[in-house]
């Protein structure tokens, strides 16, 4: 007798291969949301920055 029991999976896990094929998209539909996402990364990288230059001199 197996002491493990049965796990029956939900359909959440089930394997993926039923699936259709991925879509490609091109480059410049993707351009906007790159933008976007520099933009993004520049200002959490000033706050960052901020940050550590407030703390430095709250230090001192």
């Amino acid at each position: 007798m197996d002491p493990r029991p049965d796990i029956h999976l939900g359909h959440e896990m089930t394997p993926t291969t039923h699936t259709g094929p991925i879509p490609v998209v091109s480059r410049n539909a993707d351009a906007g949301q790159r933008d976007s996402s520099a933009r993004t990364t520049a200002a959490v990288v000033a706050a960052l920055v901020l940050a550590f230059i407030g703390i430095v001199l709250m230090g001192l």
